[in-house]
């Protein structure tokens, strides 16, 4: 197995740990809360934190592009250090400028969780930020394992504190102090592998570079509007709607956490050999392989989309309770959504220096994005809030495409397995109509599981039967039950 599918395997792995961690908490505290009203204002806090940790999310971006760039093991180490030390310096402006923001935060969100838990919200944000380094610069300084591993143990630990929350009926301030002690200690388990990275002799080496901070400067920028544009309805209808409102969007609109997993974790891998690929001419061989880790993702993640669609208020049922009936039905709508984010434009655009059109694009959905979700909202409440959203994102689709074509010759076709994205599609659909004739207990975790597990299973085995090229996925699969089978 080459060295980039075993970090994409323990990247993968930690992403899903983590992405479990925040689906878990978000069923967990609703059904500990019960009052829809104080689970929305508990998540507008956490609505504020993935907003500031836009802010650094350029920097592990730009360690990936810049340590694909740099030849020189000198060039590399020193980068891994400024870096480190760029995104500290952001961590306390950004927890600086929430303590002086925090009325102001109180009085727009109508929410005085930012005012009574001001400290305990502080803490946490600063090590969310400084924690958002810690996957990249573990992929590139060759200790993904190791994140992996402690990734495991913080998995573990949320699953004890939440166990318990619900054994001692925890209030909100204990709880959001448990996360915060917890994210404290992932960062101690972290900082074991940082001591020969951050000693600051030479000084002048913890100085980010012109060329690196103008990128990071630019990617970041395309993140906060993209944060924002990914966000924006969440804040819309917090300051046109109400915290009740809120909390029924904050569930019907939830991430199906296995894009991170899956999609995010492939090409975030890939990234420094897109970027050495792009920069040495070497063009034809970059698509190829943008091309290969696309038709990987739709065909791991078409079916859940296809299957969250379809089975979506079923989902949300079984986990969150009949309280949340109608944010089952807007996750049904909001999952058409994910069925373009098989491409993953803007990480891609940003490894081969296309980062300031990316921005652009982010700019013109951003305000897109705001205009459809002011009127949409007012006219059909969160329902609009979701309608804006799919229309805002599949605009912000287009214009990629038209930007990698006029910029870079690569057509949308060289890049997108068109044939087989649709015969997944098709497949999927045709097995999902066939299993609603179906009865099964509806509303139960376990029935819905096996529903989906035979779903998706099903339709991952079709596919590849009837797909007329090889799926580089299921050929290396079938290669080891082969294997096994002959050692036995």
């Amino acid at each position: 197995m080459s060295s980039i599918n075993k970090n994409s395997i323990y990247l993968s792995l930690s992403n899903a740990l983590n992405s479990f961690i925040n689906l878990g908490l978000s069923i967990a505290l609703a059904r500990l809360f019960g009052d829809k009203k104080l689970f929305g204002e508990f998540f507008q806090l956490f609505l504020i934190i993935n907003f500031m940790l836009a802010m650094t999310s350029g920097i592990p971006l730009g360690l990936n592009y810049f340590f694909g760039k740099y030849v020189k093991f000198t060039d590399r180490y020193f980068l891994l250090r400024r870096l480190f030390y760029f995104i500290l310096g952001v961590a306390i402006v950004a927890g600086l400028m929430t303590f002086f923001g925090i009325s102001f935060l109180a009085d727009k969100f109508d929410n005085n969780l930012f005012l009574e838990l001001v400290y305990f919200f502080i803490i946490l944000l600063f090590f969310k930020l400084i924690n958002s380094f810690f996957a990249n610069f573990s992929l590139l300084s060759k200790n993904i394992k190791y994140y992996f591993r402690t990734s495991l143990v913080i998995f573990v630990l949320v699953l004890v504190f939440i166990s318990l929350s619900f054994a001692f009926d925890l209030e909100y301030k204990n709880i959001l102090l448990g996360l915060t002690v917890i994210e404290v200690v992932r960062f101690v388990l972290m900082t074991f592998k940082l001591p020969k990275y951050i000693l600051v002799k030479p000084f002048k080496q913890i100085l980010s570079k012109k060329k690196e901070s103008f990128y990071i400067g630019s990617i970041t920028g395309v993140a906060l509007l993209n944060t924002a544009n990914i966000y924006l309805d969440k804040y819309m209808i917090s300051f046109l709607l109400d915290a009740e409102s809120y909390a029924e969007y904050q569930v019907g609109s939830s991430t199906i956490p296995f894009i991170t997993i899956i999609s995010g974790s492939i090409i975030t891998a890939l990234i420094p050999e897109f970027s050495r690929l792009f920069n040495s001419g070497e063009v034809s061989k970059m698509v190829s392989l943008w091309r290969g880790a696309t038709k990987e993702i739709t065909f791991l993640l078409i079916p859940i989309f296809v299957f969250c669609i379809f089975f979506g208020k079923d989902i949300i049922i079984s986990f969150y309770g009949m309280e949340y009936e109608y944010s089952g039905f807007l996750f049904q709508i909001y999952s058409i959504r994910f069925i373009g984010s098989v491409v993953l434009f803007s990480l891609t655009m940003g490894a081969i220096g296309l980062q300031n059109w990316v921005f652009i694009n982010s700019l013109i959905g951003l305000g897109i994005n705001f205009v459809l979700n002011y009127f949409l909202i007012q006219k059909y409440g969160v329902l609009g809030a979701v309608l804006a959203t799919i229309i805002s994102t599949y605009i912000g689709f287009l214009i990629c495409v038209s930007i990698l074509r006029f910029k870079t010759k690569i057509g949308f076709k060289d890049y997108f397995p068109v044939k087989f994205y649709m015969l997944v599609v098709v497949i999927a659909t045709i097995v999902a109509l066939l299993m609603k004739t179906i009865p099964f207990l509806n509303y139960n975790i376990f029935a819905i599981a096996m529903k989906a597990f035979c779903f998706y299973v099903l339709v991952l085995l079709v596919s590849d039967k009837i797909s007329k090229e090889p799926i580089p996925i299921m050929v290396k699969l079938k290669e080891k039950i082969k294997d096994g089978y002959s050692n036995v």
